[in-house]
Protein backbone atom coordinates (compact mmCIF):
# COMPACT_ATOMS: atom_id res chain seq x y z
CA UNK A 1 0.00 0.00 0.00
CA UNK A 2 1.41 3.37 -1.00
CA UNK A 3 1.38 6.03 1.74
CA UNK A 4 2.41 9.64 1.06
CA UNK A 5 2.57 12.59 3.42
CA UNK A 6 0.99 15.58 1.71
CA UNK A 7 1.26 18.14 4.54
CA UNK A 8 2.20 18.37 8.21
CA UNK A 9 1.05 21.16 10.52
CA UNK A 10 2.53 21.73 13.98
CA UNK A 11 0.92 24.14 16.45
CA UNK A 12 2.88 24.85 19.66
CA UNK A 13 4.67 21.53 19.19
CA UNK A 14 8.22 21.36 20.55
CA UNK A 15 9.00 25.01 19.83
CA UNK A 16 6.98 25.48 16.64
CA UNK A 17 4.35 28.18 17.14
CA UNK A 18 2.58 27.35 13.88
CA UNK A 19 4.27 25.69 10.91
CA UNK A 20 2.84 23.90 7.92
CA UNK A 21 5.09 22.00 5.57
CA UNK A 22 3.70 20.99 2.17
CA UNK A 23 5.38 17.92 0.69
CA UNK A 24 5.90 17.25 -2.99
CA UNK A 25 4.10 14.02 -3.91
CA UNK A 26 6.01 13.58 -7.17
CA UNK A 27 9.57 13.83 -5.80
CA UNK A 28 11.35 13.87 -2.44
CA UNK A 29 10.89 17.06 -0.42
CA UNK A 30 14.24 18.11 1.05
CA UNK A 31 14.23 19.38 4.62
CA UNK A 32 17.56 21.08 5.23
CA UNK A 33 19.03 23.80 7.39
CA UNK A 34 21.23 24.65 10.32
CA UNK A 35 20.90 22.93 13.69
CA UNK A 36 17.86 23.88 15.74
CA UNK A 37 15.64 24.91 12.83
CA UNK A 38 13.22 21.97 13.05
CA UNK A 39 14.43 19.20 10.76
CA UNK A 40 14.14 16.46 13.38
CA UNK A 41 11.02 18.11 14.78
CA UNK A 42 9.16 17.17 11.59
CA UNK A 43 9.91 13.48 12.19
CA UNK A 44 9.03 13.74 15.90
CA UNK A 45 5.75 15.43 15.00
CA UNK A 46 4.90 12.76 12.45
CA UNK A 47 5.70 9.98 14.95
CA UNK A 48 3.54 11.62 17.62
CA UNK A 49 0.71 12.18 15.15
CA UNK A 50 0.67 8.54 14.09
CA UNK A 51 1.57 6.70 17.27
CA UNK A 52 1.48 9.11 20.23
CA UNK A 53 5.19 8.46 20.87
CA UNK A 54 8.52 10.02 19.98
CA UNK A 55 11.25 8.45 17.87
CA UNK A 56 12.71 6.84 21.02
CA UNK A 57 9.34 5.09 21.58
CA UNK A 58 8.49 7.18 24.67
CA UNK A 59 4.89 8.14 25.44
CA UNK A 60 5.75 10.59 28.21
CA UNK A 61 7.92 13.42 26.94
CA UNK A 62 7.49 17.18 26.62
CA UNK A 63 5.70 18.06 23.41
CA UNK A 64 4.54 21.53 24.41
CA UNK A 65 6.59 24.53 23.42
CA UNK A 66 8.78 25.86 26.26
CA UNK A 67 8.89 29.60 26.95
CA UNK A 68 11.09 31.03 29.73
CA UNK A 69 11.77 27.52 31.03
CA UNK A 70 8.12 26.48 31.39
CA UNK A 71 5.65 24.80 29.00
CA UNK A 72 3.06 27.07 27.39
CA UNK A 73 -0.33 26.86 29.08
CA UNK A 74 -3.90 27.40 27.90
CA UNK A 75 -3.06 26.98 24.23
CA UNK A 76 -3.50 24.36 21.55
CA UNK A 77 -0.68 21.85 21.12
CA UNK A 78 -1.34 19.71 18.07
CA UNK A 79 -0.06 18.03 14.96
CA UNK A 80 -2.21 17.55 11.86
CA UNK A 81 -1.37 15.70 8.72
CA UNK A 82 -2.82 15.11 5.32
CA UNK A 83 -1.92 11.71 3.92
CA UNK A 84 -2.62 9.99 0.65
CA UNK A 85 -3.23 6.30 1.40
CA UNK A 86 -3.79 4.08 -1.65
CA UNK A 87 -5.02 7.15 -3.57
CA UNK A 88 -7.42 8.31 -0.82
CA UNK A 89 -6.78 11.59 1.03
CA UNK A 90 -7.02 11.24 4.80
CA UNK A 91 -6.76 14.19 7.20
CA UNK A 92 -5.75 13.29 10.75
CA UNK A 93 -5.02 15.34 13.84
CA UNK A 94 -3.77 14.63 17.37
CA UNK A 95 -4.10 17.34 20.02
CA UNK A 96 -2.77 17.56 23.57
CA UNK A 97 -5.46 19.48 25.41
CA UNK A 98 -5.24 20.96 28.88
CA UNK A 99 -8.23 20.51 31.18
CA UNK A 100 -8.97 23.61 33.25
CA UNK A 101 -11.83 23.72 35.76
CA UNK A 102 -13.25 26.49 37.89
CA UNK A 103 -14.32 24.98 41.23
CA UNK A 104 -17.43 26.36 42.85
CA UNK A 105 -16.59 29.36 44.97
CA UNK A 106 -13.21 29.98 43.33
CA UNK A 107 -12.47 32.94 41.12
CA UNK A 108 -9.66 31.28 39.15
CA UNK A 109 -9.41 28.15 37.05
CA UNK A 110 -7.32 25.21 38.26
CA UNK A 111 -5.33 22.88 36.00
CA UNK A 112 -6.88 19.40 36.16
CA UNK A 113 -4.61 17.53 33.71
CA UNK A 114 -4.06 16.82 30.03
CA UNK A 115 -6.07 14.84 27.55
CA UNK A 116 -5.31 13.61 24.04
CA UNK A 117 -7.95 14.24 21.39
CA UNK A 118 -7.92 12.89 17.84
CA UNK A 119 -9.83 13.59 14.64
CA UNK A 120 -10.12 11.56 11.45
CA UNK A 121 -11.24 13.53 8.39
CA UNK A 122 -12.51 16.24 10.72
CA UNK A 123 -14.58 13.87 12.88
CA UNK A 124 -13.57 13.39 16.55
CA UNK A 125 -12.61 9.79 17.35
CA UNK A 126 -11.41 8.14 20.55
CA UNK A 127 -7.66 7.61 20.83
CA UNK A 128 -8.08 3.81 20.73
CA UNK A 129 -10.13 3.98 17.53
CA UNK A 130 -7.61 6.41 16.02
CA UNK A 131 -4.74 3.98 16.78
CA UNK A 132 -6.74 1.09 15.35
CA UNK A 133 -7.22 3.00 12.08
CA UNK A 134 -3.52 3.97 11.92
CA UNK A 135 -2.46 0.36 12.58
CA UNK A 136 -4.73 -0.74 9.71
CA UNK A 137 -2.60 1.49 7.47
CA UNK A 138 0.83 0.64 8.94
CA UNK A 139 2.12 -1.17 12.01
CA UNK A 140 4.26 1.07 14.25
CA UNK A 141 7.14 -1.42 14.44
CA UNK A 142 7.29 -1.74 10.65
CA UNK A 143 7.15 2.05 10.29
CA UNK A 144 10.02 2.43 12.78
CA UNK A 145 12.11 -0.22 11.02
CA UNK A 146 11.62 1.62 7.72
CA UNK A 147 12.33 5.11 9.05
CA UNK A 148 14.85 4.61 11.87
CA UNK A 149 18.01 2.62 11.11
CA UNK A 150 18.74 2.20 14.83
CA UNK A 151 15.32 0.77 15.75
CA UNK A 152 15.97 -2.82 14.62
CA UNK A 153 18.97 -3.11 16.95
CA UNK A 154 16.79 -2.16 19.94
CA UNK A 155 14.24 -4.92 19.29
CA UNK A 156 14.24 -8.18 21.25
CA UNK A 157 16.33 -10.81 19.47
CA UNK A 158 13.32 -13.09 19.00
CA UNK A 159 11.41 -10.34 17.21
CA UNK A 160 14.51 -9.52 15.13
CA UNK A 161 14.72 -13.15 14.03
CA UNK A 162 11.00 -13.26 13.27
CA UNK A 163 11.29 -10.14 11.09
CA UNK A 164 14.31 -11.53 9.24
CA UNK A 165 12.59 -14.83 8.47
Amino acid sequence: MKIQLKSLTMVNFMGEANRTTIFNLDAPTPIAGANGLGKSRHFEAFMWLLFGKDSADRKDYEIKSIVNGAPLQKCECSVAGELVVAGEIITIKRSFVEQWVKPRGCSEQIFKGNQTECTWNGVPVKVGEFQKRINAIINDDIFKMLTNPLFFATMDWKIQREQLF
